[in-house]
């Protein structure tokens, strides 16, 4: 069984006018040990899937379909209260942002000990001795002093830190992280992401990172699954999806990397824009950017199916895009 598995999950948000939809029939699963990493434009969907598979919803979600099976039980099914366990005890979240995850008037090692305190039976002292543990597992030194630092006193990379121990301190099977590097500079970015790598292997965690660079994922991740426009449209090994794609998406995201392009003093972008979530054509909804697309695809949505064991996509033609 797998850890984590999404069936068909779809998401509805209340318009001025119209309920519109966000997530549409997603499915996927995440393996015990396994980082999955979600690929795809601003705007693709991939962070709402991030709240879903925490059971984080805005105001004005309208309806949610699918499920979302964590070890066999449906999140979607959970009462609130099994969902607040559900949070903390078996998934944490890291933030893109870690000033808008740590509350700026108390201590690292008040916000920790809560955090623990919440989750795990055991005093205030044994409770703080794991914070500073797990602080120390994430490289900062000094651990103590950051316990009792304020997240100002901290730079942003020591906040990043900061959180992926607040993430890990409570021994969740499942970690999701969306964007967990984009506020950082390049140089903490890496060892951030070197951080990841070290902690999944040496914990067994399953990690979903979330980012729109798919440069990352490949760094970091097993396996890659790629979003457009609210869909799911090519899942794969790592390897394949970097070496091989099989989707006219996301070979036009691997040319958007620095330096695959001809000229190396121009950076590639794919033609045309991402459709509205207000306006999705009926057809596939990358048709109208795609150099391959037919009359039948404007016309037709693709459904995500398995091309070869392990390597999904949603296209009428995968075929023709491997020879392209």
């Amino acid at each position: 069984m797998a850890l984590l598995e999404v069936k068909q999950h779809s998401l509805f948000f209340h318009g001025d006018e119209r309920t519109f939809n966000i997530l549409d029939r997603v499915s996927f699963h995440v393996e015990k040990g396994e980082i999955l990493g979600i690929v795809g434009e601003s705007g693709c969907g991939k962070s709402m899937l991030a709240g879903s598979i925490m059971g984080l919803y805005p105001a004005n979600v309208a309806r949610k379909e699918g499920s979302i099976l964590y070890e066999g039980k449906d999140l979607l099914a959970m009462s609130a209260k099994q969902r607040e366990r559900y949070r903390g005890e078996h998934v944490s979240m890291i933030f893109q942002n870690p000033n808008t995850s740590l509350n700026p008037v108390i201590t690292i090692g008040k916000q920790m000990i809560d955090i623990i305190s919440e989750h795990k039976r055991m005093s205030k002292k044994d409770a703080k001795n794991l914070a500073i543990k797990w602080l120390g597992e994430v490289g900062l030194a000094q651990a103590e002093d950051i316990f009792a630092s304020y997240p100002h006193q901290l730079s942003g990379g020591m906040k990043q830190r900061v959180v992926i121990a607040m993430a890990l301190s409570c021994d969740a099977e499942l970690i999701v992280a969306d964007e967990p590097t984009t506020a950082l500079d390049v140089t903490t970015q890496f060892q951030i992401l070197r951080l990841i790598k070290r902690l999944q292997k040496e914990y067994r965690v399953s990690i979903v990172i979330v980012t729109h660079n798919i440069g990352v994922a490949g760094y970091l991740c097993d396996r890659i699954m790629v979003m457009y426009a609210g869909q799911v449209i090519e899942v794969g090994p790592t390897e394949q999806i970097l070496r091989n794609p099989v989707h006219s998406y996301t070979k036009g995201l691997l040319k958007c990397l620095p330096g695959q392009g001809k000229n190396i003093d121009e950076l590639y972008t794919i033609p045309g824009t991402v459709p509205s979530p207000l306006d999705f054509p009926s057809g596939c909804r990358y048709s109208s950017r795609c150099q391959l697309a037919q009359p039948h695809c404007k016309e037709h949505a693709p459904q995500l199916e398995q091309l070869v064991v392990g390597i999904y996509t949603a296209c009428f033609y995968p075929e023709k895009e491997c020879e392209a």
